[in-house]
């Protein structure tokens, strides 16, 4: 056989196996599959069963039988799979937030209660804007972020419920509460002029880290990393972020809830808005966590700042290491004093049961608070119980009327409640605001309520 008889047999045998190829590859934009993963039941078939792109794994007579998942089980399946292979140096060890480590519950907790996901506006997830702003992208950052952004948008079609039910879960729901910022503070009207910061929700540059201990969270620069950083623009200082919305000009002081260990471990550099850097002393030795009003200098002048309604910057800095910072509070009442403040402001959500379970005479009870200027934090969920058991699942809270997929914190939640055994979950979750605790009521949703004396 000649040379280019030879060379002539490949290039048809490889052009047929190219045909072949393109056959079986579904083209761009056709029949493509809005789903990444799909189980054995759903792909056990080669006909195309998503209908108007609403779900997979139909059973005949048009039907769909595939039950939306929970925010983990989505989340595992998507979101997770990108960071556990690319975010994982870094956050899957040491850096908050930890989205990356191999337990789906851990990671996803870190995203959702960081709100680094908008399951709103998926586009607006800062797990996106981060890639589209160049943070550590793969390759191609556009195409990373989208990526991402597609990998959200999964989430979010994989909790959609589809099942069709034959019991309806509507009637057990409990009565609203009164609006958030009458709970907080039932002597206010509208608590319009004071604005928590929870600490737990800065972003943070290194070696300002999060810590916990019996159970406060605060930020800090551990212990002898630094004797002292005196100047306020030094690049090695810790530094921690946040935002304050600012609901009415006018002039505003603040107070933080802080722990000191001496006058050698007592100070930040602190700035809000386009003011000047103060220089703050928290005073010595807290003896634990105190509110203390943030001041001026080592002789702690009183300080107030202008600030317009608007959205300002706060920023805390290192100055010695050792402090410790759980909360800032700005308010506008300027006859405020630290000694009136408390370890909060939290309030404890109570809602009577007895109308979803006949005679149980429970109650169901959250604690909640202020967690940033978008959100709300809620915590220690749990059915007080004079007597019997009560079998208590899915666990849903409602902003006005309405249900987030965000919220499924405790839609995990199947137990048999006892008087002696109360707690529903030991997670706190991070609850979106609605149009702000002036106006934002909060109630709960129940699969199951089942009483017996």
């Amino acid at each position: 056989m000649k040379a280019w008889h030879a060379k002539f047999g490949i290039v048809i045998l490889l052009a047929g196996i190219l045909a072949t190829y393109t056959q079986c590859v579904p083209q761009q934009g056709k029949n493509k599959s809005k789903l990444k993963y799909n189980d054995s039941s759903a792909s056990s078939t080669g006909t195309n069963n998503t209908g108007s792109g609403s779900g997979s794994g139909n059973t005949g007579g048009g039907t769909s039988t595939t039950p939306g998942l929970t925010s983990v089980q989505a989340f595992a399946q998507t979101t997770h799979a990108i960071t556990k292979a690319r975010c994982t140096n870094c956050h899957g060890s040491f850096q908050q937030h930890l989205h990356a480590v191999a337990n789906a519950q851990q990671a996803h907790d870190a995203v959702v209660n960081s709100s680094k996901v908008n399951f709103g506006n998926p586009a607006q997830s800062r797990m996106v804007l981060k890639l589209t702003e160049g943070h550590n992208c793969w390759g191609d950052c556009n195409m990373n972020a989208q990526e991402m952004l597609d990998s959200i948008n999964d989430w979010v079609y994989l909790m959609e419920d589809t099942t069709t039910s034959t019991g309806s879960t509507d009637g057990l729901v409990t009565t609203e509460s009164n609006t958030i910022a009458m709970v907080l503070d039932p002597n206010s009207t509208a608590n319009v002029g004071d604005v928590m910061l929870n600490m737990e929700a800065t972003m943070l540059a290194a070696p300002m880290v999060k810590g916990t201990e019996g159970g406060v969270e605060y930020i800090w620069v551990p212990n002898g990393t630094h004797a002292a950083v005196i100047a306020n623009n030094n690049n090695i200082a810790g530094r921690a972020t946040i935002m304050a919305q600012i609901p009415t000009a006018g002039r505003y002081k603040m107070f933080g809830l802080v722990r000191g260990y001496g006058n050698a471990d007592d100070s930040f550099h602190i700035k809000v808005g386009a003011n000047n850097y103060t220089e703050w002393h928290v005073g010595g030795d807290t003896n634990g966590y105190r509110w203390v009003e943030v001041t001026s200098g080592s002789g702690r002048a009183a300080i107030s700042y202008q600030l317009a309604a608007a959205n300002h910057l706060v920023e805390i800095r290192e100055r010695e290491d050792g402090t410790k910072l759980s909360k800032l509070l700005l308010t506008d009442d300027l006859q405020l004093q630290a000694s009136q403040l408390s370890g909060g402001p939290q309030a404890t959500l109570s809602f009577p049961l007895n109308a979803l379970a006949a005679g149980s005479n429970a109650q169901f009870r959250v604690d909640i608070s202020i967690y940033d200027m978008y959100s709300y934090r809620i915590t220690n969920p749990r059915i007080v119980l004079p007597s019997g058991t009560m079998r208590v699942k899915n666990v849903k809270p409602l902003v006005n009327g309405n249900f987030n997929p965000q919220h499924s914190t405790y839609t995990i939640v199947d137990k048999m409640v006892t008087p002696n055994d109360a707690t529903l979950s030991g997670s706190s979750m991070i609850v979106l605001k609605d149009q702000g605790e002036v106006v934002d009521r909060l109630s709960f949703s129940f699969e199951m309520l089942e009483y017996t004396p």
